[in-house]
């Protein structure tokens, strides 16, 4: 699928479905964005924060509003990134919504209508769709926890990144295959767990799978004990048919960072660079 759209940002940050990414966050807050779109009634929106003050405006007006259902599930504390998983599986079974629209609290917006979330799916012929990221850096945090790669390592005698590298690396480049068989490009995209639209009752068997891989024992090796969602949502990925895709031509999500204003139209980190990539 190609969209007919200029490659201007500024323009066209407002015809995206979602907007990801402090910098997108920041612009909106600048320029006084306070609309709140149509999202269909399948839709279930769900934020997860123990931050409430962080991106308050807009998450107050999805509460307000008639527009979506919307849920800010607020915890006390969080636990990097498990809690990621948990609540949002806890919750999403006591909804009958057939889709879900996962947000990171403090640095999505919702831009333009969703009327037709299985569209969106079909598009890319998946079950979850997830923003995508330019390259493939690697997801860390520094409230991530390491411990299940130290268990390993002293286990079995090694350092943690001759455990980790080459098993890590493995998904890696199976997900960087899969993404080459589509597109005629030396570049590559990645998984952003910040942001996805997904069938609820498939969602629900894949954080399921999660949460077993999270809590299982590091020793059994990589990626078990992992507890980065965007690490292990790649790897479910990597061994799925299909059903875990990312929006690679940036049709209905904008991954957001600063450096995304400046660049040229024949930059790959372009927004618009795989839309029109597309079109050839």
């Amino acid at each position: 699928m190609y969209i007919e759209r200029s490659d201007d940002i500024i323009k066209e940050i407002y015809n995206f479905k979602v907007v990801h990414g402090s910098a997108g966050i920041a612009f909106l807050y600048e320029n006084n964005f306070n609309h709140v779109p149509n999202i269909s009634k399948d839709i279930h929106v769900v934020k997860i924060t123990n931050y409430v003050h962080q991106n308050q405006k807009l998450n107050d007006l999805y509460i307000d509003s008639n527009r979506l259902n919307f849920t800010l599930i607020k915890l006390d504390n969080f636990r990097c990134f498990i809690d990621k998983v948990e609540p949002l599986l806890k919750f999403i079974k006591t909804i009958n919504n057939k889709y879900v629209l996962y947000m990171d609290s403090s640095d999505t917006a919702l831009m333009s209508d969703i009327d037709n979330p299985q569209s969106m799916l079909d598009t890319y012929n998946c079950k979850i769709l997830f923003n995508a990221e330019d390259g493939y850096p690697e997801p860390d945090h520094v409230c991530k926890d390491k411990t299940f790669l130290e268990e390993y390592a002293k286990a079995y005698n090694c350092e943690p990144k001759e455990y980790y590298n080459p098993l890590r690396q493995e998904v890696i480049n199976k997900n960087k295959q899969n993404f080459w068989k589509k597109l005629n490009s030396p570049y590559v995209r990645c998984l952003n767990a910040g942001l996805f639209l997904a069938e609820r009752e498939y969602l629900i068997e894949a954080l399921n799978e999660m949460l077993n891989i999270m809590n299982d024992d590091p020793k059994k090796g990589y990626p078990f004990g992992e507890i980065d969602d965007q690490s292990v949502w790649q790897y479910i990925q990597s061994k799925s048919n299909g059903e875990i895709e990312i929006d690679y031509l940036s049709l209905f999500f904008l991954h957001m960072h600063p450096n995304k204003f400046n660049y040229e139209p024949d930059h790959w980190e372009h927004f618009n660079y795989f839309n029109k990539l597309n079109k050839k």
